[in-house]
């Protein structure tokens, strides 16, 4: 129920309108894709995994608020939304009748990863699945709860100075995010403006 509450909640212009022009109702994950995610979070991830893009954290909230049946009027202190413009970059969800996974990903494809950016993302991830910050949850917060969420940063190479001491433990299983490595297009250039000279690389 949580999943379809997703999809129903899921409004941004950019999916609908490659929806549209692609012709397709939903977006399916690539094979070599899902062994990789499935490798990062340790999970088989299934080819008719919900896919969302740029999914806003309160509508996130509003789901996990309300996962099943009509949306009518709830409190905004109650549901957790904060009128923020924070969102996730790709959300993927998946599961059965007990249990569903939500993967979060982050993605970097050329730009440096920001902790304040970040941190900010993370402290609100932690409002919506409380748990320890420093230490591993004993037993494990999420075996038998109705939603497991999963953070992965994704990026062409591992990233480097990310700062996680204050993430939920849920994000940084280990002391560490988990990753997956982005793969870039063979062929992009960059293009940086020097005064009055377009430099391309």
């Amino acid at each position: 129920m949580l999943i379809e509450q997703l999809r129903r909640l899921n409004r941004r212009e950019r999916f609908i309108l490659l929806r549209d022009a692609l012709g397709a109702e939903t977006f399916t994950l690539d094979a070599d894709f899902r062994q990789r995610l499935g490798q990062a979070i340790d999970r088989d991830v299934p080819t008719d995994a919900f896919v969302a893009l740029d999914y806003p954290l309160d509508w996130l909230a509003l789901a996990l608020a309300q996962p099943g049946g009509a949306m009518w009027m709830l409190r905004a202190d109650e549901v957790k939304v904060r009128g923020n413009p924070l969102d996730i970059d790709l959300l993927i969800a998946f599961g059965d009748a007990e249990q569903t996974q939500l993967v979060l990903i982050e993605a970097k494809a050329s730009t440096a990863w920001l902790n304040d950016q970040l941190s900010a993302k993370a402290e609100r991830l932690g409002e919506l699945f409380p748990t320890e910050v420093l230490f591993p949850p004993k037993p494990d917060d999420f075996a038998d709860a109705p939603v497991r969420p999963h953070f992965v940063l994704a990026s062409p190479r591992p990233p480097q100075r990310v700062r996680t001491e204050l993430w939920p433990y849920w994000m940084k299983p280990g002391g560490s995010p988990r990753w997956m490595q982005l793969r870039m297009p063979a062929g992009l250039r960059k293009a940086t403006r020097w005064g009055n000279i377009v430099q391309f690389e």
